[in-house]
Protein backbone atom coordinates (compact mmCIF):
# COMPACT_ATOMS: atom_id res chain seq x y z
CA UNK A 1 0.00 0.00 0.00
CA UNK A 2 0.99 3.60 -0.69
CA UNK A 3 1.01 5.19 2.51
CA UNK A 4 3.78 7.93 1.57
CA UNK A 5 1.11 9.81 -0.56
CA UNK A 6 -1.98 9.33 1.28
CA UNK A 7 -3.48 12.31 2.13
CA UNK A 8 -4.48 10.71 5.82
CA UNK A 9 -4.15 7.68 7.05
CA UNK A 10 -7.55 6.56 9.27
CA UNK A 11 -6.07 4.24 12.55
CA UNK A 12 -9.90 2.67 13.36
CA UNK A 13 -9.00 1.08 16.82
CA UNK A 14 -6.09 -0.05 16.74
CA UNK A 15 -2.63 0.71 18.37
CA UNK A 16 -0.05 -0.68 15.97
CA UNK A 17 2.99 0.91 18.03
CA UNK A 18 2.18 -1.40 20.99
CA UNK A 19 0.56 -4.54 19.60
CA UNK A 20 2.56 -5.21 16.57
CA UNK A 21 5.71 -2.44 16.06
CA UNK A 22 8.02 -2.71 12.80
CA UNK A 23 6.41 -3.16 9.06
CA UNK A 24 3.46 -0.82 9.91
CA UNK A 25 4.87 1.48 12.18
CA UNK A 26 8.06 2.01 10.06
CA UNK A 27 5.74 2.65 6.77
CA UNK A 28 3.62 4.92 8.80
CA UNK A 29 6.58 6.70 9.97
CA UNK A 30 7.73 7.21 6.51
CA UNK A 31 4.42 8.54 5.67
CA UNK A 32 4.59 11.14 8.39
CA UNK A 33 7.82 12.34 7.76
CA UNK A 34 5.75 12.91 3.83
CA UNK A 35 3.55 14.80 5.52
CA UNK A 36 0.47 12.33 5.54
CA UNK A 37 -1.97 13.31 8.56
CA UNK A 38 -3.48 11.10 10.87
CA UNK A 39 -6.36 10.41 12.41
CA UNK A 40 -7.55 8.16 15.08
CA UNK A 41 -10.91 6.47 16.02
CA UNK A 42 -11.32 4.71 19.31
CA UNK A 43 -12.27 5.49 22.80
CA UNK A 44 -9.22 6.11 23.64
CA UNK A 45 -6.33 7.65 22.65
CA UNK A 46 -3.58 5.67 22.76
CA UNK A 47 0.02 5.37 22.24
CA UNK A 48 0.38 4.71 18.65
CA UNK A 49 -2.33 7.60 18.14
CA UNK A 50 0.10 10.03 20.41
CA UNK A 51 3.36 8.77 18.10
CA UNK A 52 1.55 10.06 15.00
CA UNK A 53 0.01 13.06 16.27
CA UNK A 54 -3.37 12.07 15.23
CA UNK A 55 -6.57 13.96 14.96
CA UNK A 56 -8.16 12.01 17.34
CA UNK A 57 -12.33 11.45 16.99
CA UNK A 58 -13.62 9.70 20.33
CA UNK A 59 -16.09 7.04 20.23
CA UNK A 60 -17.85 6.01 22.99
CA UNK A 61 -20.04 3.03 23.16
CA UNK A 62 -23.36 2.95 22.38
CA UNK A 63 -23.21 6.39 20.29
CA UNK A 64 -20.61 5.54 17.50
CA UNK A 65 -22.00 6.08 13.92
CA UNK A 66 -22.64 4.09 10.85
CA UNK A 67 -19.01 3.48 9.43
CA UNK A 68 -19.43 3.91 5.33
CA UNK A 69 -16.98 1.30 4.45
CA UNK A 70 -17.89 -2.26 2.78
CA UNK A 71 -14.37 -3.61 5.36
CA UNK A 72 -15.92 -2.81 8.51
CA UNK A 73 -18.85 -4.54 8.05
CA UNK A 74 -18.31 -8.24 6.04
CA UNK A 75 -14.43 -8.74 7.89
CA UNK A 76 -15.82 -8.60 11.34
CA UNK A 77 -12.47 -6.87 12.41
CA UNK A 78 -13.63 -2.96 12.13
CA UNK A 79 -10.94 -2.31 10.12
CA UNK A 80 -10.47 -0.50 6.55
CA UNK A 81 -8.32 -1.45 3.92
CA UNK A 82 -8.70 -5.24 3.94
CA UNK A 83 -8.94 -8.00 1.57
CA UNK A 84 -12.47 -7.18 1.09
CA UNK A 85 -11.28 -3.24 0.12
CA UNK A 86 -8.73 -5.07 -2.81
CA UNK A 87 -11.91 -6.65 -4.39
CA UNK A 88 -13.88 -3.94 -4.84
CA UNK A 89 -10.74 -2.50 -6.25
CA UNK A 90 -10.23 -4.92 -8.76
CA UNK A 91 -13.58 -4.79 -9.68
CA UNK A 92 -13.41 -1.36 -10.35
CA UNK A 93 -10.14 -2.22 -12.33
CA UNK A 94 -11.66 -4.60 -14.82
CA UNK A 95 -13.94 -1.82 -15.85
CA UNK A 96 -11.86 0.82 -15.91
CA UNK A 97 -13.42 2.83 -13.21
CA UNK A 98 -11.34 4.95 -11.21
CA UNK A 99 -12.84 6.15 -8.30
CA UNK A 100 -12.66 9.63 -7.02
CA UNK A 101 -10.07 10.66 -4.62
CA UNK A 102 -8.03 7.17 -5.60
CA UNK A 103 -5.97 6.49 -3.67
CA UNK A 104 -6.54 8.82 -0.77
CA UNK A 105 -10.24 7.04 0.43
CA UNK A 106 -10.75 3.43 0.58
CA UNK A 107 -12.74 2.05 -2.59
CA UNK A 108 -14.89 0.02 -0.70
CA UNK A 109 -16.69 3.52 0.89
CA UNK A 110 -19.88 3.13 0.06
CA UNK A 111 -20.23 6.29 -2.01
CA UNK A 112 -17.65 5.18 -4.66
CA UNK A 113 -19.68 2.02 -4.41
CA UNK A 114 -22.83 3.75 -5.60
CA UNK A 115 -20.80 5.90 -7.79
CA UNK A 116 -19.85 2.69 -9.18
CA UNK A 117 -22.91 1.01 -10.49
CA UNK A 118 -24.22 4.51 -11.67
CA UNK A 119 -21.18 4.32 -14.03
CA UNK A 120 -21.99 0.74 -14.88
CA UNK A 121 -25.68 2.04 -15.06
CA UNK A 122 -24.73 4.66 -17.32
CA UNK A 123 -22.54 2.75 -20.02
CA UNK A 124 -25.65 0.37 -20.39
CA UNK A 125 -27.73 3.22 -21.13
CA UNK A 126 -25.32 4.54 -23.41
CA UNK A 127 -24.77 1.21 -24.96
CA UNK A 128 -28.76 0.70 -25.31
CA UNK A 129 -28.95 4.63 -27.00
CA UNK A 130 -26.39 3.15 -29.41
CA UNK A 131 -27.82 -0.39 -30.54
CA UNK A 132 -25.19 -2.57 -28.75
CA UNK A 133 -28.09 -4.13 -26.99
CA UNK A 134 -25.17 -6.80 -25.84
CA UNK A 135 -23.34 -4.18 -24.52
CA UNK A 136 -25.82 -2.86 -22.95
CA UNK A 137 -26.82 -6.29 -20.93
CA UNK A 138 -23.78 -7.28 -20.13
CA UNK A 139 -22.96 -3.82 -18.34
CA UNK A 140 -26.30 -4.17 -16.56
CA UNK A 141 -25.81 -7.68 -15.53
CA UNK A 142 -21.87 -6.41 -14.01
CA UNK A 143 -24.04 -3.49 -11.99
CA UNK A 144 -26.18 -6.03 -10.69
CA UNK A 145 -23.27 -8.42 -10.00
CA UNK A 146 -21.79 -6.17 -7.91
CA UNK A 147 -24.48 -5.28 -6.00
CA UNK A 148 -25.39 -8.52 -5.21
CA UNK A 149 -21.63 -9.56 -4.27
CA UNK A 150 -20.72 -6.39 -2.77
CA UNK A 151 -23.54 -3.71 -1.30
CA UNK A 152 -26.18 -6.66 -0.82
CA UNK A 153 -23.78 -8.09 2.12
CA UNK A 154 -23.38 -5.59 3.83
CA UNK A 155 -25.41 -2.16 3.16
CA UNK A 156 -28.43 -3.38 4.66
CA UNK A 157 -26.59 -3.48 8.41
CA UNK A 158 -25.09 0.00 7.56
CA UNK A 159 -28.97 1.43 7.08
CA UNK A 160 -29.60 -0.32 10.08
CA UNK A 161 -26.55 1.19 11.88
CA UNK A 162 -27.66 4.86 10.58
CA UNK A 163 -31.30 4.22 11.94
CA UNK A 164 -30.45 2.73 15.37
CA UNK A 165 -27.34 5.07 16.23
CA UNK A 166 -27.94 8.16 14.18
CA UNK A 167 -29.56 11.27 15.53
CA UNK A 168 -30.88 12.89 12.36
CA UNK A 169 -34.19 11.26 10.73
CA UNK A 170 -33.48 12.32 7.16
CA UNK A 171 -30.42 10.18 6.86
CA UNK A 172 -32.06 7.12 8.79
CA UNK A 173 -34.63 7.73 5.78
CA UNK A 174 -31.86 7.98 2.67
CA UNK A 175 -30.18 4.96 4.20
CA UNK A 176 -32.78 3.09 4.36
CA UNK A 177 -34.11 3.85 0.98
CA UNK A 178 -30.38 3.23 -0.78
CA UNK A 179 -30.81 -1.03 1.04
CA UNK A 180 -34.44 -0.89 -0.27
CA UNK A 181 -32.36 -0.24 -3.73
CA UNK A 182 -30.16 -2.44 -3.05
CA UNK A 183 -32.39 -5.28 -1.99
CA UNK A 184 -34.44 -4.84 -5.11
CA UNK A 185 -31.54 -4.46 -7.92
CA UNK A 186 -30.26 -8.23 -6.81
CA UNK A 187 -33.39 -9.24 -7.35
Amino acid sequence: MDFVNADYIVLYGCNQAWASPGTYTYAFDEAKQAGTQFVYVGPEFNPTAAHFHAKWIRVRPGTDTAPPWESVYRDNKCVVMTATTLGVRNAYKAHGFIPQRYPHVPDDHLALELDFIAALTAEALQACQAGDIDAASKHEADAVQFTHDHLSAWAPFFAEDVRDKGKAPLYATVAQTMAAFVEATVR
